[in-house]
């Protein structure tokens, strides 16, 4: 039929053909690279929400098989690079990019490469910004990536983050990231005696606990952070600016031991 379509491109047998795969595809395991050329073949066509569907549908298929169950990930790879190539149409590729990034960054996070994972879900995530399990695993390697990284860099990565995704700004789980990451810079700078940048570090957090009532926040990072301070300036003499430090601090972690040891002994 493909030989006839070439010689005489008749409407009826377009017909034959777009049938002819709809039949071929279900029944393929894609065992042979050449197997992916009927999905190729079927974007040609113009039932465009059909054709998504099924290209959607095959390639879940083939995650499945091939990655999720045997494990062959390089073989994933190399299909998701052939689709990639021969795909024409992006509203079709956007649906198996989705599913590459997302299910091969889950694969790597066994394979204990943070680094590769992480831009597996970026990749995902600028594709489904408002995706909650993309979102998910986007700050649950973004946490691993950053404790792994000197406490300044982190700071200038999830700030990156947050003028990137715009939506993570809702993102309970980042924010709380993102305040845990602003009290360790804090701590940094008020332990090598930077106290001006110590400051501008607790100011961003308490703007941001402002700007998102509810959220948690890891207790003792906020008493080591605003007793450091107040170490800093009652060594100083500077008592009721020490008092005040622990008080500050008091107002986002009121039940934090080493704060109410500091404000006792006033």
């Amino acid at each position: 039929m493909e030989k006839s379509y070439l010689f005489y491109p008749s409407e009826n047998t377009e017909n034959l053909l777009y049938h002819c795969l709809i039949k071929i595809i279900p029944s393929l395991n894609y065992e042979k690279p050449g197997d992916l050329d009927y999905l190729v073949k079927l974007t040609r066509y113009s039932s465009e929400e059909f054709i998504k569907k099924t290209i959607n549908s095959e390639f879940l298929k083939i995650t499945e098989m091939y990655l999720i169950n045997k494990g062959e990930s390089e073989y994933y790879d190399e299909i998701f690079k052939y689709l990639s190539e021969k795909i024409k149409n992006n509203s079709y590729l956007k649906g198996i990019a989705y599913t590459y990034y997302f299910e091969k960054g889950k694969f790597l996070i066994s394979n204990d490469k943070p680094a590769d994972d992480h831009n597996l879900f970026m990749n995902a995530l600028e594709l489904a910004p408002n995706d909650k399990d993309i979102q998910a695993a986007f700050v649950q390697s973004l946490k691993v990536i950053l404790e792994q990284s000197d406490i300044y860099e982190a700071v200038e990565k999830i700030e990156a983050c947050s003028d990137k995704f715009r939506r993570l700004s809702v993102n309970r789980k980042f924010i709380e990231l993102k305040m845990a990451v602003y009290l360790k810079a804090a701590l940094r700078s008020i332990n090598t005696n930077n106290v001006t940048e110590g400051e501008e570090y607790l100011n961003k957090f308490e703007i941001l606990h402002k700007s998102v009532p509810g959220i948690m926040v890891e207790d003792h990072l906020v008493g080591e952070a605003y007793s450091g301070l107040s170490v800093f300036y009652f060594k100083r003499g500077l008592y009721n600016k020490a008092k005040e430090c622990l008080q500050r601090g008091l107002k986002y972690a009121p039940d934090n031991k080493q704060l109410k040891i500091g404000i006792s002994s006033f």
